[in-house]
């Protein structure tokens, strides 16, 4: 395997047998010491990596855990995350718009405009491997601008589309593509600047999509009725421009110490060195991968279908926009709160939680709900763990990682989604029966029965997987913290 100016894979080793016996409570989240065993022994002083960002900075083996420049990334993190998920989840109402004015009469299919939005979803994932070996590459800094600009242009062009293959092009690949320069960066950076505090402060990050689908989906809605379509993605380019600006300013690259080759700087050079597979000899990761990979399959169950089920039971069609609000909501309170528990209890614990209760939401509770206040209790448990899981990924993937090459092992990672993604909300349509009535067979979700049990069958295969990565960290000792 070639070799690389920073440090591959760190590796968490199962603790033997004879290791801290007197000790209930085994703490293995110290990244950092674990990569610097790894990285043997390099340069004794500080050197610098100057990717001419402008802003990268040795610190020193440790990182700060706080100050101004650590809270600035977590703020540029937010804002980057606001605007790419925030315009990203919106496009349900421009999918309403289309149908109902440009594309009505037969001009569109609904899955033909759907395919905007869904192209441009798939896109941030997909290239997550090329985004982040362009950002460690070529720079953090110069990367999120290139991607800012790309999601400008792709909002303004799409301003001034006329066809439907004009829209696929600027508000689905063009934005798609800028949103995937913008966000692996994004996501990754703070991990550089926080250790003890780590998936706090990426809670904090991350809860800016959150935050962004409660702002951007109501505002696109009233835009749309009140100025059109056109006026609308002009102001949305307008607002992604002014929010991405201040996050390039606040974002601060943090360059640990590294002894290695340095990379190559030419576009030739990086395709060559892509993919890392040296992760691929941590015998963590693959467990990691599987988890992650399993989890969309049942997550993005509820935002597809959740409005149509409200409608199948019987209830006023109101509840459902209303239902998938209070899932956008409680999530920005896990992806917070489950940042402050994963600091004291360990990240991959957390993250089992999240998962075992996104699995007992679906079918312990969405199975059997045929009220409001029902519904209303399934999305609590399903908004609050599956916030939770989506805060918990960066932290979980640099603590078995490390966060040398952080952003590009993140893409490799999150590109696993991109299936998910892709196959998941299909899949699931083909299990829905409509013919089935409400309560047959005793089951209040009668026709939606199959995909329930799809949504909480895939969240509990990932759950498996994630309980094999903590096996083969800990053991079987069900009380460390890892």
């Amino acid at each position: 395997m070639p070799e690389y100016h920073t440090v591959s894979a760190v590796t968490l080793h199962p603790i033997p047998n004879d290791v801290n016996r007197e000790d209930e409570e085994v703490e293995i989240s110290d990244c950092e010491s674990l990569a610097s065993k790894n990285r043997g022994k390099g340069s004794d002083s500080d050197s610098i990596n100057d990717d001419n960002d402008g802003i990268a900075e040795i610190l020193g083996d440790e990182p700060p855990d706080g100050g101004r420049k650590a809270w600035l990334v977590v703020l540029a993190s937010f804002l980057i995350h606001f605007v790419t998920f925030g315009i990203t989840y919106s496009f349900g109402v421009f999918q309403l718009y289309y149908e109902s004015t440009e594309f009505a009469n037969g001009r569109a299919t609904k899955a033909e405009i759907a395919f905007i939005g869904t192209v441009g979803f798939a896109c941030i994932f997909c290239v997550g491997i090329f985004s982040g070996k362009l950002a460690e590459v070529f720079g953090y800094r110069k990367t999120v601008m290139v991607g800012s600009g790309m999601i400008v242009a792709g909002l303004v062009l799409s301003a001034f589309a006329t066809e439907l293959w004009q829209l696929i092009l600027t508000q689905g690949l063009l934005f798609g593509l800028g949103s995937s320069l913008v966000y692996f960066p994004g996501v990754s950076v703070p991990a550089q600047w926080w250790k003890k505090r780590r998936s706090f402060a990426t809670g904090i990050a991350v809860a800016g999509s959150g935050l962004g689908s409660l702002v951007v989906t109501p505002l696109s809605d009233v835009l749309l009725r009140q100025v059109g379509r056109k006026s609308t993605l002009l102001i949305t380019a307008g607002m992604a421009a002014g929010l991405l600006s201040v996050a390039i300013a606040c974002l601060h690259t943090r360059v640990l110490a590294g002894s290695a080759a340095p990379e190559p700087k030419t576009l030739r050079g990086v395709m060559r060195k892509l993919v890392d597979l040296s992760q691929f000899r941590n015998p963590q990761f693959v467990p990691l991968l599987a988890g992650i990979f399993m989890n969309p399959f049942g997550y993005l169950v509820p935002f597809y279908f959740l409005p149509s089920y409200v409608k199948y039971i019987g209830l006023d069609a109101s509840w459902g926009p209303n239902l998938l609000n209070i899932i956008n909501a409680t999530s920005i309170v896990g992806r917070v709160l489950f940042g402050l528990v994963a600091d004291r209890v360990g990240n991959i614990n957390a993250l089992l939680v999240t998962i075992a209760f996104e699995t007992i939401s679906c079918v312990g509770i969405w199975m059997w709900a045929s009220t409001p206040a029902t519904l209303i209790v399934f999305c609590i448990v399903f908004g609050l763990f599956g916030g939770g899981f989506v805060s918990l990924m960066p932290s979980v993937s640099a603590q078995v990682c490390g966060v040398h090459n952080l952003a590009a092992t993140i893409g490799l990672v999150y590109s696993a989604l991109s299936v998910g993604h892709l196959a998941g909300p299909p899949l699931a349509a083909t299990l829905i029966n409509t013919a089935i009535a409400p309560g047959t067979a005793g089951i209040p979700s009668g026709g939606y029965a199959g995909m329930i049990v799809l949504a909480g069958g895939a969240t509990a295969v990932g759950f498996v997987a994630i309980a094999w990565l903590r096996w083969g960290v800990v053991g079987g000792r069900w009380n460390a913290r890892v």
